[in-house]
């Protein structure tokens, strides 16, 4: 990974998953902070995703519920009820 400004942070995992990107990072010839760094941000963008759809379905109702269906004319020869 291409080095650039990063904060330190200290974070707890199991220790399967530390076995997990161990490997992983062993067979793709990288550190197991570049693939957190990936992972994470990757988990993060998913999270993002996940939450957008409740916001634009929400919005897809609100303009659905903005058109409205056009007024019916009344038949020829009807008259209006009396209240």
């Amino acid at each position: 990974m291409a080095s650039k400004n990063l904060v330190l942070r200290t974070v707890y995992i199991d220790p399967e998953v530390d076995d997990l990107l161990r490997n992983e990072a062993f067979a793709g010839r990288t550190s197991k902070n570049d693939l957190f760094r990936k992972y994470l941000s990757l988990g993060m963008e998913a999270a993002r995703k996940a939450s957008k759809p409740a916001v634009q379905d929400s919005a897809k109702a609100d303009a659905a519920a903005r058109k409205v269906a056009p007024k019916k004319k009344p038949a020829a020869g009807a008259t209006a009820k009396a209240r």
